[in-house]
């Protein structure tokens, strides 16, 4: 399973380093720089444990159902909240 932030708060930098177009630019990605990008990372962590604890059977006829990407967003939002 993976997991990861499709729309993070966290913003990073690119920034020309010469004035050649060959040089390659500097890069300050600021990954996980916002605290709400930390908790939604954790969050989603601890999700993917509840379904390795789980039934493997409860947690692909989950993931079959066309709503589970709304329903993973708001269990998301519901687990970051608590």
């Amino acid at each position: 399973m993976f997991a990861a932030l499709a729309q993070p708060e966290s913003r990073g930098r690119l920034r020309l380093q010469s004035a050649d177009p060959e040089a390659p630019p500097g890069i300050d990605a600021n990954f996980l720089s916002d605290t709400r990008d930390v908790r939604t990372a954790a969050a989603c962590v601890e999700l993917l444990r509840s379904f390795r604890d789980g039934d493997a059977a409860a947690l692909l006829a989950y993931l079959r159902e066309p709503a589970a990407s709304c329903f993973l967003s708001l269990k998301l939002r519901d687990i970051k909240e608590s």
